[in-house]
């Protein structure tokens, strides 16, 4: 399931070094796992992750990306990921002001990526994701 793949992924992801941090309910490491847990069956598809330099990463995996499909989008059954730059969904959707966006900020940094996991096979997809975080 895209569940299972997703946790194969964000775990994958947490022990690489390149990547700051992981958000994904499934993990132990989610600051609300607990609640997640009591309250979903299975924690989903979707992972954020965070790079030292969004900027830098997003056009590095938007070339190497073979199998992941580096676009703006949701609801497929192949996996998709984008960069979602803090300073972008600060001016199109949140629109957070003061200590809210200091908060944003500080958890998020310069962006995060979105990767909606897909149902191809999860050894393919970390695969896919060494060669392009290289």
């Amino acid at each position: 399931t895209e569940s299972d793949n997703a946790m194969r992924l964000a775990a994958w992801l947490e022990a690489h070094p390149k990547v700051t941090r992981v958000t994904y309910p499934g993990l132990d490491s989610h600051p609300q796992k607990a609640l997640a847990d009591r309250q979903m069956a299975l924690p989903g598809g979707m992972i954020a992750f965070q790079v030292a330099d969004p900027e830098v990463m997003s056009q590095q995996l938007a070339d190497r990306l073979r199998i992941i499909h580096y676009a703006f989008s949701l609801g497929h059954q192949r996996s998709i990921c984008v960069l979602i730059p803090t300073a972008e969904i600060q001016a199109s959707t949140f629109r957070m002001e003061g200590e809210a966006l200091v908060r944003y900020r500080d958890w998020a940094g310069d962006g995060l990526f979105r990767l909606s996991v897909g149902l191809e096979d999860p050894d393919d997809l970390i695969e896919d994701l060494a060669q392009a975080l290289a």
